[in-house]
C-alpha cells in the first residue's frame, strides 16, 4: 500500500510496500515480463504484449492501481512537453493515487526534475548501460571512468535521498533548478511553467520555506507568478494613501528594516501617513509597503549585480502599466538609481523621477521638497494598523472577505498584530510565516461562504488530518494555506493544508490538513 509522508507539487515521497520513493528499481530484481505480462515490484501490469507494441496503449496500471508505467517514456522525455501531458492525462483520468513509473529514462541529472513533475518510479537500466561505456556521474558533472556501476549507484542512492528531504523540507523547486547539467532537465521545467500555469499554480504551495532566485528560471515559479498576477491584476491600496513612492529594493527583508530604507523612513517620517511606499524588485515584481513581511516578499534571494535580464525589465514594466492603470494617486515619486531607469516609461504622465545616489543627501533633501509640495492627508496610527491588517488579508484571502473585515478592529496582544471583533481575535499576524492565521471565530465564516473549507468525516481532529477522513476540499485551497475544518457545516477546527487539494481528494493515506485547534 501507497503511505505518502510528503508532497511538494507533484512530487511525493513515501513507502510502496517497504520502498522509499522516489525510487530506482533494479533491473535484475525488480523488473520482468513473462508472457507479455509486465511484473514491477512483484505486481502484475497487463501490457496487452510487448511493451514496445507500435499500438501501445497510453499508460497501463497494476492490479492494485498503485503503479502506472508510461510505456513510451523513453521517446516521450525527447519531447518534455509531450511526456508532461502524458502526465497530466493520467492524473486526469486516474486521479492522483497512482505512483508513475517510466522506463528507461532514469539518468541521474534529468531525474529532479521528472519527480518534481510527477513520477516517482525509475529504473537503472539507462545507468546500467552508460557505466559499461565508461560513463560516472558525479555533483560536478559526468566525466569518464573505469569500474564505475558501483560508484553511479552509489551516487543514485545519495541524490534520491536528497530528493526525498527536499520534498519533505518543500525545497525542491531550489534542488532541480540547481540541477541544470541536462538541457532536458530544464525544458521540463520551463514547459510546466510555461505551457501548464494553471496546473502548476493548482498544485504549488501557497508558501515555501524560502525562495533562492539564482537564475533565470526562477521567474516563472508558480508562487512567483501567483503573486505578481495578483498584484497587477486585483491588488487595490489603501485608502488615504494618495502618494505612490517608488522605491528600489534592499538586500536586507522586511525592506523597511534595511538601513537604507530607514534613513528614507526617517527623513520623510512626517509625510508617511499619505505615502504608498511600493519597492521595485526581482523576480518578485512590486512589493507594496504592507505586504513587504508577506510572502514571497520577505522570503527571496537574488544576486545582485546591478544589471537586470531582458525578461526581468519586460517583467517590471507590464507590472507597472497594470497596477497603476488599477490604483491611480494623487501623486507618483519615483526615487530610483540609475539601474532603474528602464521603468520611466512605464510611470503614469505627471510622475516625478529623482534619479541619483539615493544615500546622498542632497537627493534625500530633494524627495523631502518634493513631498512638501503635495496636500497630504492624515490618519491615525490606528487606521494605519487596520489600513494594512486588511489589505494583507484581501491579498492573502481575496477580495469576498471584504465585508466580513469591514467592521473589525485591530488589536496587537501577545507582541502579535491581529483584527478583533467583539472582542474575539478572528486573524492574527504570524511574523515567522508572513501570513495571516485563522482562528475557530472566523472559520464560522469561511465554512458558511464556502472558501478555504476541508469538510471531513464525524470526528474530533487532534494534531492531524488524514487524506483518507476528508470528504471534500473548496477549489481555493492550495498546500500551506490557511483553511477552517468543518462537518456538516459545523466548524470542527482552523489548520493549516499540507498537500494540494486533488491530493487529499484522491490518497489513502498521508497528512492533509495540520490542525491548529
Amino acid at each position: 500500500m501507497i503511505k505518502d509522508n510528503s508532497i511538494f507539487c507533484f512530487a511525493r515521497t513515501g513507502d510502496l510496500d517497504g520502498l522509499e520513493y522516489p525510487a530506482v528499481l533494479d533491473t535484475t530484481k525488480d523488473i520482468e515480463t513473462r508472457n507479455g505480462i509486465l511484473h514491477v515490484l512483484g505486481r502484475s501490469v497487463n501490457t496487452d504484449g510487448i511493451i514496445s507494441n507500435i499500438n501501445m496503449k497510453n499508460y497501463y496500471v497494476d492490479d492494485s492501481g498503485e503503479i502506472c508505467v508510461i510505456p513510451d517514456a523513453i521517446s516521450l522525455v525527447m519531447r518534455p512537453k509531450k511526456l508532461l501531458q502524458r502526465i497530466f492525462l493520467i492524473r486526469k483520468e486516474l486521479g492522483n493515487l497512482p505512483l508513475i513509473y517510466a522506463p528507461s529514462i532514469g539518468e541521474p541529472y534529468l531525474i529532479p526534475a521528472l519527480v518534481y513533475a510527477g513520477i516517482s518510479l525509475f529504473d537503472d537500466a539507462l545507468v546500467r548501460n552508460q557505466s559499461m561505456r565508461g560513463t560516472r556521474y558525479t555533483v560536478l558533472g559526468s566525466l569518464k571512468d573505469k569500474e564505475t556501476l558501483s560508484a553511479n549507484m552509489a551516487f543514485l542512492d545519495e541524490m534520491l535521498s536528497s530528493l526525498r528531504k527536499a520534498i519533505a523540507s518543500q525545497t525542491l523547486r531550489e534542488v532541480v533548478e540547481k540541477y541544470q547539467f541536462s538541457s532536458k532537465a530544464v525544458e521540463i521545467i520551463r514547459s510546466l511553467d510555461i505551457y501548464f500555469p494553471a496546473e502548476s499554480e493548482r498544485y504549488f504551495p501557497s508558501r515555501t520555506p524560502y525562495i533562492k532566485a539564482n537564475g533565470i528560471i526562477s521567474l516563472n515559479r508558480p508562487d512567483l507568478r501567483k503573486y505578481r498576477e495578483k498584484i497587477s491584476n486585483e491588488y487595490r491600496r489603501p485608502e488615504g494613501k494618495e502618494i505612490c513612492l517608488l522605491l528600489p529594493c534592499s538586500a536586507r527583508k522586511p525592506y523597511s528594516a534595511s538601513s537604507l530604507h530607514r534613513r528614507i523612513i526617517g527623513r520623510i517620517g512626517k509625510y508617511l501617513t499619505s505615502v504608498h511606499r511600493v519597492v521595485v524588485t526581482s523576480p518578485v515584481g512590486l512589493v507594496p509597503e504592507e505586504l513587504e513581511g508577506m510572502y514571497p516578499a520577505r522570503f527571496y534571494d537574488i544576486p545582485v549585480i546591478g544589471e537586470w535580464f531582458e525578461d526581468e525589465k519586460m517583467i517590471i514594466r507590464d507590472m507597472l502599466r497594470s497596477y497603476f492603470r488599477r490604483n491611480s494617486y494623487a501623486k507618483v515619486i519615483a526615487y530610483i538609481q540609475d539601474d532603474l531607469s528602464f521603468i520611466e516609461d512605464s510611470l503614469p504622465n505627471g510622475s516625478t523621477i529623482i534619479k541619483g545616489r539615493i544615500r546622498n543627501g542632497e537627493m534625500l533633501d530633494m524627495l523631502e521638497n518634493e513631498l512638501s509640495k503635495e496636500v497630504l492627508l492624515k490618519e491615525t496610527v490606528q487606521n494605519e494598523h487596520i489600513s494594512r491588517l486588511k489589505s494583507m488579508a484581501r491579498f492573502q484571502f481575496g477580495d469576498w472577505i471584504e465585508p466580513l473585515i469591514a467592521s473589525m478592529r485591530y488589536t496587537r496582544s501577545y507582541n502579535q498584530d491581529m483584527l478583533t471583533l467583539g472582542g474575539k481575535a478572528m486573524l492574527v499576524h504570524n511574523e515567522r510565516t508572513g501570513k495571516l492565521s485563522v482562528t475557530r471565530a472566523m472559520a464560522v465564516n469561511f465554512v458558511e461562504m464556502g472558501r478555504f473549507t476541508v469538510t471531513i468525516d464525524d470526528f474530533k481532529p487532534t494534531a492531524n488530518i488524514y487524506a483518507v477522513g476528508v470528504k471534500a476540499v473548496t477549489e481555493d485551497i492550495r498546500q500551506e494555506d490557511e483553511v477552517a475544518i468543518a462537518y456538516d457545516h459545523e466548524v470542527r477546527g482552523v489548520g493549516v493544508a499540507k498537500m494540494p487539494a486533488p491530493f487529499m481528494l484522491n490518497l489513502k493515506k498521508g497528512v492533509a490538513v495540520k490542525v491548529r485547534n
